[in-house]
């Protein structure tokens, strides 16, 4: 993904989104004049090389430290709201992926997101910005939540087709449960568990970076409220991914609980057939006895067929005779 394109554009999703609408793709000649312009912008990078990523980055005057961590993937999700900003590492909703790890930083002038991913995920989020952002130019940290708000956007729609995919795995469960494979269910549940852990402790982090954030220089009354409502929107993620978890942890138990009548029915079965051949294997041990008395005076085509068929096979029906009427047939 190196070098630049036959039109002089950078190669991967970069897009720059302010008052003028969302251009994409863009080049650090475009991000050039967005500075100089001294305007509120979005700097959204999706999918880029490190190298294209770190020139963007440094054409906005970051730090080789700071561009060094936002380039790294992998961190555990956090926020900090101070003099200079925010900065947060958190996520966005591709189902039926697993959440996309994005890390955002705003300032005065800009705010930037880097990611992983189909570039089509924020595509209404950059739309949307681009239609508000005229009335916060001059409010930094008001615009900045709102990006964040847009970028959670994306869980409440992971979160629709989840509830999708457990109504269906629901489904199956009570219709073909047979079809199911435990171990992979219990891994889906596994994932789906981690994925609320970490919500939870992001929520954790919110609630906690927005604490006393109307002291900040700088920040509107405008933006503590936005602010405010980013936390609410991410202690309520974290409550409905809370119940997907039960919801999906009731449909494991339902699952185990079908396999386990479906195991004692099945014994049930063995025991029923292992009584009526019971009868018939006496009978068989009993007349295989090498008696003389039996030997000389049992034999021929009538006793086999009285002994040997018709009293094993009456054994046989009077005991099915027997379940039946026992109620366990």
């Amino acid at each position: 993904m190196g070098g630049t394109t036959q039109d002089g554009s950078l190669p991967g999703a970069i897009s720059i989104i302010d008052v003028a609408g969302v251009q994409h793709p863009a080049s650090v000649a475009d991000l050039g004049k967005r500075i100089s312009a001294g305007r509120l912008f979005w700097l959204d990078i999706c999918g880029a090389e490190p190298s294209v990523a770190a020139e963007f980055l440094k054409e906005m005057g970051v730090e080789g430290t700071d561009i060094a961590r936002a380039l790294s993937f992998g961190q555990a999700g956090r926020i900090a709201i101070g003099r200079q900003g925010i900065r947060a590492v958190t996520w966005l909703g591709d189902p039926p992926h697993d959440l996309i790890e994005l890390h955002f930083r705003s300032s005065s002038t800009y705010i930037f997101t880097i990611w992983n991913g189909d570039p089509r995920v924020l595509d209404e989020a950059r739309r949307e910005f681009a239609d508000r952002v005229a009335g916060m130019l001059e409010r930094p940290y008001h615009a900045a939540a709102i990006v964040l708000q847009l970028l959670h956007g994306t869980l409440y729609r992971a979160l629709g087709s989840l509830d999708g995919t457990i109504h269906t795995l629901s489904t199956q469960v009570r219709d073909r449960w047979g079809s199911i494979k435990f171990a992979d269910m219990s891994r889906k549940l596994d994932s789906l568990r981690a994925v609320w852990l970490k919500l939870e402790r992001y929520a954790a982090a919110v609630r906690a970076a927005t604490v006393g954030i109307a002291a900040i220089p700088g920040i509107s009354e405008r933006g503590v409220d936005e602010l405010d409502q980013y936390t609410e929107i991410v202690e309520d993620l974290a409550s409905r991914l809370s119940e997907r978890v039960d919801w999906a942890s009731v449909v494991v138990q339902d699952y185990k609980a079908a396999l386990a009548q479906w195991q004692s029915e099945q014994i049930s079965r063995l025991t029923v057939v292992s009584v009526i051949f019971l009868p018939i294997s006496f009978l068989t041990g009993f007349f295989g006895m090498n008696f003389a008395w039996m030997s000389n005076h049992l034999g021929g085509v009538t006793v086999f067929l009285a002994l040997g068929v018709l009293l094993p096979f009456a054994n046989a029906v009077v005991t099915i005779i027997w379940f039946r009427r026992r109620g366990l047939l």
